[in-house]
C-alpha cells in the first residue's frame, strides 16, 4: 500500500480486480459509532453489528449510509444519550483481496 499507486489481483489465471488501490479499499468501507446511554435500540433491518463495552459505551458498525443515519438520528433525538464519535473504519489490502477471492467463491457456488 505505502509502495505501489495500482495492483492487479488474479484468482486462477482470470483478473479479479486491476486499479487503483486507494478505490479498492474504498469499496464497501464500514463505520463505526460510539454512544453512551440507553444503546438497547437497534436499527432496523440487517448490516448493523452492535456492542457494548465494559465501560457502557455502545458501539454501531456497519457498512450501510442509510443505517448510519438511522442509528445517528435515534442518538441524537434520544434524551441521555451521548454521542462520542463517528469514524470510517478503512479495510486492509489483505481485506479486501480476501473479499475478492471470497466473492469469486460464493459466485461459482450459487452457480453450480
Amino acid at each position: 500500500e505505502a509502495i505501489c499507486d495500482r495492483v492487479v489481483v488474479l484468482q486462477q489465471g482470470h483478473v479479479r480486480y486491476s486499479g487503483d488501490i486507494h478505490a479498492l479499499l474504498a469499496q464497501q468501507s464500514s463505520w463505526l459509532i460510539q454512544a453512551r446511554g440507553d444503546g438497547s435500540w437497534s436499527p432496523e433491518g440487517q448490516g448493523v453489528q452492535m456492542t457494548q463495552s465494559l465501560d457502557g459505551t455502545w458501539q454501531w458498525r456497519g457498512n450501510d449510509a442509510a443505517l448510519r443515519i438511522q442509528c445517528l438520528q435515534h442518538i441524537l433525538a434520544t434524551p441521555h444519550m451521548e454521542l462520542i464519535s463517528v469514524t470510517p473504519e478503512q479495510r486492509s489490502l489483505e481485506d479486501a483481496f480476501l473479499d475478492l477471492l471470497n466473492s469469486k467463491e460464493n459466485h461459482d457456488a450459487s452457480h453450480s
